[in-house]
């Protein structure tokens, strides 16, 4: 899921209908490891987060912060489609 999202990231527009369709799968993936459970998921946002922002951890994460943000907008083009 990471190297399709670098690769859409690459295309450059976190609206299109394939970068839309990665967020949908995303989602599924979070749903299905948070069970549902809105608290959870926003603690492991934050995790990753803090991980991403941390320079120790940085560079071994499978995500940057522009990965991190161009997922983000496309998440949000998803809810705004529904």
């Amino acid at each position: 899921m990471f190297a399709e999202a670098r690769t859409l990231m690459a295309k450059g527009d976190p609206t299109s209908p394939a970068a839309v369709d990665m967020a949908r799968r995303w989602m599924a993936l979070v749903e299905q490891f948070t069970g549902g459970d809105t608290g959870l998921h926003e603690r492991a946002a934050r995790v990753w987060k803090d991980a991403i922002a941390d320079p120790n951890n940085a560079g071994r994460l499978p995500v940057d912060q522009p990965l991190w943000d161009f997922v983000g907008k496309a998440i949000a083009e998803l809810k705004e489609e529904h």
